[in-house]
C-alpha cells in the first residue's frame, strides 16, 4: 500500500474530551522508537547485567547482604521495584529503571568501566535510562518525521552497541558472544524502518475476508517460525544438560553422552494404583514405546508416571529422550512428531507456572518472537508438546502447583513425571483428578544386557582398549558370585559403582566376601583415598586424618538426614558441611565432589547445584557405621536376650514397642534420638532394615582395622537380639491377586542377611533360628537365599513361600530347591514372570523340587511349563496357575484327575503348536473353587468365536467360571470397541450351542474404547443377560 503522508495531529478543544488519536505515519513513526528502547533496549540491558552481576541466584537476598538492613533497600528502590525483587522474577523481567540501579549497586565496578572515548558504562546505561523516562514521562504521542527516527533509531543503536561492547569486555564474556548481541541488535533496527500498511478503515467490509485470511496465514507463519526457534533454543540448551557423570566423586570431569551408556530397562505397567475393579495384568513396555504405550482404553494417557527407586535409570531415561530428540528421534516411537520437548529438573526448581517453565526454557525464542507472553504460551498448547518433570518426590511447594496447572490446561499436551515408589500414589491422585493418566516402574536392567552394560561402561572409563575384555569377562563373573541382593544387581548404579571397585581397586575387590556391606566399606575406602590423594597434591597438612574426621561427621549427618528422608541435603546440611571443612582447613569444594554427586538446576538468575549421595547404599552404609560407633562407645549393655522371646512384631512399631523397650533397647534409642514418634517410621522404613544390616555387618567384619575386632564381635552377640527385635513381619507382602508385583521389602529376607552380613557368627544364627521358629510361613524373594540356606541346617519351618518376580532367576535358586526338596515342609513356588510375561521355562525347576528323593510337599505353584513340567505336577497342589501351550493343554486334561486336592486352577494360554479343534478336547476334571482360562494374547477378533467354543468344551458343567478374553494389543485395536461389544456378545448368539440361555454361565470382562452411553450400556447389559453370560463393563 501507498505510504501515508505526514499530517499535523488536530488542536484538541479546552474541556472537552481528547479524540481518537488518527494513526498517521509520523505516530507510527514514535511508536516504533517507543518499541525500539522500551524491547530492544531493555534486551540488551539485561544481557549487560547477566554478564556483570557479581550475587548469587537471588538478587535481593544478595543486595540485602551488601546493605545490611531493609532501610537501605526502601531507600533505593521503589515499592514496585522491591516487589519484582521480592517475587524472584528471572532479570528478563527487570525494567530498565531497575537494571539501571542494578547496574550501580549489584555489578561492581562495570559501572565505572571506560570505553575509547572516556565514556563509562554507568553514563551509557543513564542515557538510555533517560531515553525511557523521555517515553514514559510525555502525556501525549508527538508526532515524528521519517527524517527523525531515522536519526534517533542511528543514535540509539550506536548507543546500545557501545553498551554491549563495554559490558561484554570489562565481565570478560567472550568475543564471540559479545559480536553475537551486536549483530542481533544491527538486525533488529534494520527491521524497525520496514514501512507498514494503511489502517483498513470502518467502511471498508469488503476487505475484511482478505484480511481475515491475512491474520490466519500470518498466524501459521508465525507459529511455524516459533516453533523452529523454539527447536534451535532447545537443542543448544538440551545439549548442556544431557550428559551424565558415572561416578563423579573419582572421575569428576568425567561425564558422557546417555547414549554411550545407555542399557535396555526392564519397565513394567504399574497396576497398584489401580481400583479392584480395574486391576489386570501388567503389561511389560519396551522404553521405545513409552510415548505410544496405550491404556486399557485404548487412548494415549494424557501423563505418564514412571516410579522406581534410586539408581534405577529414571533420569538417564529421560536425559536420553531428550538426546534422541536432538540427534536422533528414531528410537522412540512417535518422538520425531515431537514440536517441542520441554525437560525440567523438578529438585530445587522455582519454576511453578506453565508460562514460568517457558519463560525459563525459551526466554530468547519468547523476547525474539516480539509476542505478548499469553499469546506465547497458548503457542505450545496447539503444538504437539511434551513435558519432562524429573523428579517430582525431590520437587517443592512449586512443583506441586506446576503440575497441578499442567494437567488443568487444555491442548495437545502430553506430561511425563518420574518420582519414587513411595509418592506415586499423591501424584497419580493430583493426575486422575483431571486427565487421564497411566503408571510404570521401572524395574532395572535384564540380566542378558548386564553384558552390554558393563562393557559400555569400561568403554567409558578404561583408556586400553586391550584391557576391557579381560575386565569384563572378569567382573560378569564377579557379579554371578557375589551375595548381594538380587534386585540389587540390577540396578545401573549399583552395577556401575561395582564396575568402578574392580577397575580402581582389583586386589581389595578379589578378596572381599562380595557381601553388600563389604562392597560398601571399599568404596568409601576408595573415595576417601582418592580424597586424600588430591588434597595432598594441594599441600594440604594432615590431610588423610582431616578427612576421616570430615568423614566421621558426614555419618552422623547421613543417619540424621535418613531419618527424615533426605536423599538431597538440604540447605542447612551443605551449610554444616561448608563449617566443618572451614573448623578443619579443607576446601569445601573437593570434599563435596569427592563424596558426593550434583546435579544443575535453573534457579532464578543463575544455574545451581544440588548435592546428593552417590547412592543410597552409600548413605545407608554411613548411617550404619555412625550407629555402630555410637553403639561401640555405649556403657555396658544389659542382657538382651528376652528380647527374642517376645512376640515378632506384625504392624505398626507402637502397638508392639513397650517402655521397656524404649529404655533398654540401645539401637531403638539411637535410631529415635528422644522422639519416640518416630517409632511409626522405623517400621515402614525399608532403609532402616538396611542401616540394621550395615551394623551387623561392619560389627563383624574382620578387616575393619580402625576398630578393636575382639570388641566389635563382642557387641554384635550382645546386639543382635536388639538388632532383630526392630525386623517388622508384619510388612511382607502385598495380596498377589490385587497386585502382580513382587512385594517391596520382605522382612524374612532381612533376618537372612543378618546372618550373611555375620559371616555366620553362631550367636547370630542362633538368634535368627530363634525368631524364626516363632513362624509357621517363612518367605522369601531371593535376597537372603544364602542365609536361609544355613538356618535350615538348625530349623524347618512348616511352610515356605518362595516369591521370585525377576525376569531371569538368579543362580542360587537351583541349588537352593535341590536342598528345600529334601526338607520335610510345605513349599509354595512363585515363578512369577514365568506365568505373568510368558518369559522362560519353568520345567527344570519344577524338576529339581520334585527329584526321586524329594521330601517336600509342594502346595502352590505359579510358572510356565511344557508337557514334560505338567507331568510333573503333585497330587498334593492346591493352587497352580500354569501358562502352556496347546500340546500342554492336552497333558493338563490327562494329568488334572490326580490333582484332587486343586481348590485354584488358572491356565494362560499361548499359541504355540497345533491348535486343537473343539470337537477333540474333552472337559477339565476340576471340582475346586475357582477355575479361569486366559486366551492366547493376541487373540484375532475373528477366533472369538472359535475360543468361546473351546471354553465351552473345557469348563466343567454346573458352576459359574471366568474366561478372559484378551483381544490385540495394537494401536488399531487394543481393546474392544463400542461396535466390536455388540458383534462379540452376537457372535455368542449365533453359535448354536449358546442359543439357549444359560448354556455357558461365565464372567466375562468388557474394556470399551470409548466411554459407553447409558443407553449403549443397557443394552448391552440385556443382550448378555439374554445369553447367559455375566458380564462386567469396565
Amino acid at each position: 500500500m501507498a505510504a501515508l503522508p505526514a499530517q499535523p495531529l488536530p488542536v484538541q478543544a479546552s474541556g472537552s474530551r481528547p479524540p481518537t488519536l488518527p494513526l498517521t505515519r509520523d505516530v507510527v513513526n514514535n511508536f516504533r522508537f517507543q518499541v525500539a528502547v522500551m524491547l530492544k533496549g531493555q534486551r540488551v540491558l539485561v544481557e549487560a547485567f547477566r554478564w556483570n552481576y557479581q550475587g548469587g541466584s537471588s538478587v535481593k537476598d544478595f543486595l540485602l547482604q551488601k546493605f545490611g538492613t531493609n532501610k537501605r533497600m526502601k531507600e533505593i528502590f521503589n515499592k514496585d521495584q522491591r516487589d519484582v525483587l521480592d517475587s524472584g522474577k528471572p532479570c528478563e523481567e527487570y525494567d530498565i529503571s531497575l537494571l539501571n540501579i542494578l547496574f550501580q549497586h549489584a555489578c561492581g565496578t562495570a559501572g565505572t568501566a571506560t570505553d575509547g572515548a572516556g565514556q563509562s558504562l554507568g553514563k551509557l546505561v543513564h542515557e538510555l535510562k533517560q531515553e525511557r523516562n523521555d517515553i514514559s514521562h510525555v502525556n501525549k504521542i508527538l508526532p515524528m518525521t521519517d527524517q527523525d527516527l531515522l536519526a534517533k533509531l542511528v543514535r540509539l543503536e550506536t548507543l546500545l552497541c557501545n553498551i554491549a561492547r563495554l559490558a561484554g569486555s570489562h565481565s570478560g564474556t567472550r568475543s564471540d558472544i559479545i559480536d553475537d548481541l551486536i549483530s542481533e541488535i544491527q538486525d533488529d533496527f534494520k527491521e524497525l524502518m520496514t514501512k507498514v500498511r494503511e489502517p483498513l478503515s470502518t467502511s471498508d467490509y469488503n476487505m475484511l475476508p482478505q484480511l481475515q485470511q491475512e491474520i490466519k496465514l500470518f498466524q501459521n507463519v508465525l507459529q511455524n517460525k516459533v516453533e523452529q526457534d523454539s527447536r534451535l533454543e532447545l537443542e543448544s540448551v538440551y545439549s548442556q544438560m544431557w550428559d551424565v557423570a558415572l561416578v563423579q566423586w573419582l572421575y569428576p570431569d568425567q561425564a558422557i553422552r546417555p547414549s554411550l551408556n545407555f542399557t535396555n530397562l526392564v519397565i513394567k505397567e504399574d497396576t497398584s494404583s489401580s481400583m479392584p475393579s480395574q486391576q489386570h495384568q501388567p503389561r511389560i513396555i519396551s522404553h521405545t514405546d513409552i510415548l505410544e504405550v496405550r491404556r486399557r482404553d485404548g487412548g494415549l494417557p494424557d501423563v505418564l508416571v514412571i516410579s522406581a527407586d534410586g539408581g534405577m535409570g529414571k533420569t538417564t531415561l529421560l536425559k536420553y529422550m531428550m538426546e534422541k530428540w536432538v540427534t536422533d528421534p528414531l528410537p522412540f516411537k512417535g518422538l520425531r512428531e515431537v514440536s517441542a520437548l520441554l525437560y525440567l529438573q523438578l529438585r530445587g526448581s522455582t519454576v511453578g507456572s506453565w508460562q514460568e517453565l517457558l519463560e525459563n526454557l525459551l526466554g530468547k525464542t519468547l523476547i525474539d518472537s516480539g509476542l505478548m507472553v499469553s499469546d506465547f504460551v497458548k503457542m505450545f498448547l496447539k503444538m504437539k508438546t511434551v513435558v519432562l518433570l524429573d523428579g517430582f518426590d525431590e520437587g517443592n511447594k512449586e512443583s506441586k502447583k506446576l503440575i497441578k496447572e499442567l494437567v488443568n490446561l487444555a491442548g495437545n499436551l502430553r506430561i511425563v513425571i518420574t518420582t519414587r515408589p513411595e509418592t506415586v500414589d499423591p501424584l497419580t491422585q493430583i493426575v486422575r483428578a483431571k486427565k487421564k493418566g497411566m503408571n510404570l516402574e521401572v524395574k532395572g536392567i535384564r540380566r542378558e544386557d548386564r553384558p552390554f552394560f558393563v562393557q559400555n561402561t569400561l568403554n567409558c572409563i578404561v583408556q586400553a582398549p586391550g584391557a576391557v575384555n579381560d575386565l569384563k569377562v572378569k567382573i560378569l563373573e564377579k557379579l554371578d558370585s557375589l551375595q548381594l541382593g538380587n534386585y540389587d544387581l540390577d540396578v545401573p548404579l549399583t552395577l556401575v559403582l561395582l564396575i568402578i571397585l574392580e577397575v580402581e581397586m582389583p586386589e581389595q575387590s578379589s578378596a572381599n566376601s562380595g557381601l553388600i556391606t563389604d562392597v560398601f566399606s571399599e568404596l568409601t575406602k576408595l573415595m576417601i583415598g582418592k580424597c586424600a590423594e588430591r588434597l595432598t597434591l594441594k599441600d594440604v597438612d594432615d590431610a588423610v586424618d582431616k578427612i576421616v574426621e570430615y568423614h566421621d561427621f558426614l555419618e552422623e549427618l547421613a543417619f540424621k538426614g535418613l531419618t527424615r528422608n533426605e536423599h538431597d541435603l538440604l540447605p542447612a546440611s551443605v551449610a554444616a558441611l561448608k563449617t566443618k571443612c572451614k573448623d578443619l582447613e579443607l576446601p569445601d569444594k573437593e570434599l563435596f565432589s569427592g563424596f558426593f554427586s550434583s546435579k544443575r538446576t535453573r534457579r532464578g538468575l543463575q544455574t545451581v547445584l544440588i548435592w546428593s549421595y552417590p547412592h543410597n547404599r552409600f548413605q545407608e552404609h554411613w548411617a550404619g557405621s555412625y550407629v555402630m560407633k555410637r553403639l561401640l562407645h555405649t556403657p555396658r549393655l544389659p542382657d538382651l536376650s528376652w528380647l527374642l522371646d517376645l512376640e515378632t512384631m506384625t504392624g505398626l512399631m507402637e502397638a508392639n514397642i513397650t517402655q521397656k523397650e524404649l529404655e533398654q533397647n540401645p539401637v531403638l534409642k539411637i535410631i529415635l534420638e528422644g522422639y519416640e514418634s518416630n517409632v511409626a517410621k522405623i517400621s515402614t522404613h525399608p532403609n532402616i532394615q538396611n542401616v540394621l544390616c550395615c551394623v551387623t555387618g561392619l560389627l563383624a567384619d574382620p578387616y575393619l582395622d580402625t576398630i578393636d575386632a575382639e570388641a566389635r564381635l563382642g557387641l554384635l552377640e550382645n546386639l543382635i537380639p536388639a538388632l532383630l527385635r526392630l525386623v517388622n513381619f508384619g510388612l511382607t507382602f502385598k495380596n498377589f491377586f490385587s497386585d502382580f508385583s513382587a512385594p517391596k521389602c520382605n522382612y524374612f529376607d532381612a533376618v537372612y542377611r543378618h546372618m550373611v552380613e555375620s559371616r555366620w557368627q553362631k550367636s547370630v544364627v542362633d538368634a535368627c533360628a530363634r525368631v524364626l521358629r516363632k513362624h509357621e510361613t517363612w518367605s522369601t524373594s531371593g535376597d537372603g537365599f544364602h542365609g536361609l540356606l544355613l538356618v535350615l541346617e538348625h530349623v524347618t519351618p512348616e511352610r515356605l513361600s518362595i516369591n521370585m518376580e525377576m525376569f531371569h532367576m538368579p543362580p542360587q535358586l537351583l541349588p537352593a530347591l535341590e536342598m528345600f526338596a529334601k526338607k520335610e515342609m510345605k513349599i509354595d513356588l512363585y515363578l512369577v514372570q514365568h506365568f505373568i510375561s510368558g518369559s522362560g521355562s519353568s520345567d527344570v525347576y519344577l524338576k529339581t523340587l520334585m527329584q526321586s528323593e524329594s521330601s517336600c510337599n509342594l502346595r502352590e505353584f505359579y510358572g510356565k511349563l511344557s508337557v514334560d513340567g505338567i507331568q510333573l505336577l503333585p497330587s498334593s497342589l492346591k493352587v497352580l496357575l500354569v501358562r502352556t501351550d496347546w500340546d500342554g493343554l492336552r497333558s493338563l486334561l490327562s494329568t488334572l484327575p490326580q490333582l484332587q486336592n486343586l481348590r485354584v486352577f488358572q491356565i494362560a494360554m499361548e499359541d504355540g503348536g497345533a491348535r486343537p479343534s473343539p470337537e477333540s478336547l474333552d472337559r477339565l476334571s476340576f471340582s475346586g473353587e475357582e477355575l479361569s482360562i486366559r486366551s492366547p494374547c493376541p487373540l484375532p477378533k475373528d477366533d472369538v468365536g472359535w475360543w468361546f467354543q473351546v471354553a465351552q468344551r473345557l469348563l466343567p458343567q454346573g458352576k459359574e467360571y471366568a474366561v478372559f478374553i484378551v483381544y490385540p494389543e495394537t494401536r488399531e485395536a487394543c481393546v474392544v470397541s463400542r461396535a466390536d461389544l455388540f458383534s462379540l456378545l452376537l457372535v455368542l448368539r449365533i453359535i448354536p450351542e449358546f442359543h439357549h440361555k444359560g448354556a455357558l454361565a461365565e464372567l466375562f470382562y468388557v474394556t470399551p474404547a470409548s466411554p459407553l452411553s447409558e443407553g449403549d450400556l443397557d443394552d448391552l447389559k440385556r443382550l448378555a443377560a439374554f445369553l447367559g453370560v455375566s458380564a462386567i463393563f469396565e
